[in-house]
């Protein structure tokens, strides 16, 4: 079986789906996958409902913002398994810095992602 699947964006949390395609999961199975990157987060939404492409992996508020602006007798995605559960975000530093303790972090400034969704 072939399946066409699109990367969401490239980020650790999805480690396993890059596990799956490095070790050669898929093959064993006897899946041929199709591995398309995507151009923007988000970007092959279209091409999924269309059917040219046949899944791209996304968090849950990429379909909860699908249901929201698609008519109810359109496609609309659907979710059919978790590979990240709970809060997939992680905190990183620079090199060389002492131990980080929990109580540090009211003295540190923040970086906020915001291009997702």
């Amino acid at each position: 079986m072939k399946l066409r699947i699109a990367e969401n964006f490239r980020a650790v949390f999805y480690a396993p789906f890059y596990a799956i395609r490095a070790l050669g999961l898929a093959e064993r199975e006897g899946l041929a996958i199709e591995w398309l990157p995507s151009e923007t987060p988000g970007g092959t939404i279209e091409e999924v409902k269309r059917g040219r492409i046949d899944a791209q992996w996304a968090g849950p508020m990429r379909v909860l913002k699908d249901h929201d602006s698609t008519p109810a007798d359109g496609a609309r995605l659907v979710c059919f398994s978790e590979v990240v559960g709970r809060d997939p975000f992680y905190l990183i530093g620079r090199k060389g810095q002492p131990p980080l303790r929990l109580k540090d972090l009211a003295a540190m400034r923040l970086g906020i992602v915001s291009e997702v969704p």
